[in-house]
């Protein structure tokens, strides 16, 4: 578990919209494992692969640059590549999956760079501003780019981040679990503004919104009900042993 959440692995910001079903319900089958294993090493399995997932399916494309037409190359090649990694998903290809996506980010170099230029910032500022995200679109107009990576800076991010101490972890019996309510659940994956960084499992909130938003009626059916999106991440929720 420490190894999948350790691989940084880039995942797309949304998935394409011809995607939206099959992904969705792949991700729902997986979560559904989550809280249905019957014994511990299934229960661990179960985890496993759900934290591995997005990093294993939703991963990012090899960049093809150039213009419009590059672009819509580009597009197409994703949608291609997802819906064949959803194929193989389903098919228990997950080994696989995970060793080609590892192989694929093995190192820094091989990660998407971010543009550090003046087009570089125009370009951020105007993919923030197409998201309504307006003061994140000024602040990239603004950038002045990173720091150099050197002692003073190193020195500097120290002090202001200084190193916290280990918790105290709660005496007694574990908590049993928590229960949320499916609206409860809904509400808080929608307050996430577009755009929202991923976790360390590569998970987006822009995804969880995908699937609450899935344009498949027999997917998101019956807003309370124990098949639907919002019941799924409620029940992994209170599965969680923190």
């Amino acid at each position: 578990m420490d190894e999948i959440m350790r691989t940084q692995i880039p995942t797309i910001k949304r998935w394409p919209q011809q995607c939206k079903n099959a992904v969705t319900k792949a991700f729902i089958a997986t979560l559904r494992a989550v809280y249905s294993a019957s014994n511990e090493a299934a229960q661990i399995k179960a985890w496993q692969l759900k934290f591995m997932f997005a990093k294993c399916v939703c991963r990012m494309q090899p960049q093809i640059r150039g213009g419009k037409k590059k672009r819509l190359k580009r597009n197409e090649s994703l949608r291609t590549a997802l819906l064949s990694r959803v194929e193989r998903w389903n098919k228990g290809e997950y080994a696989a999956l995970w060793t080609e996506a590892c192989a694929a980010y093995s190192s820094a170099r091989d990660r998407p760079q971010r543009d550090a230029t003046e087009d570089g910032n125009i370009k951020r500022a105007k993919q923030c501003a197409q998201d309504a995200r307006y003061a994140k679109a000024v602040a990239a107009l603004l950038s002045l780019g990173t720091a150099a990576v050197d002692r003073k800076t190193v020195r500097e991010m120290r002090a202001k981040h200084p190193e916290a101490e280990a918790p105290t972890l709660p005496a007694g019996e574990p908590v049993s679990g928590f229960r949320f309510e499916d609206s409860v659940v809904k509400e808080k994956v929608e307050s996430f503004p577009t755009g929202s960084a991923a976790g360390a499992s590569g998970i987006r909130p822009q995804f969880l919104q995908d699937m609450l938003a899935c344009p498949n009626k027999s997917i998101r059916r019956g807003g309370h009900s124990r098949h639907s999106p919002s019941s799924r991440i409620t029940l992994q929720m209170e599965r969680h042993r923190g």
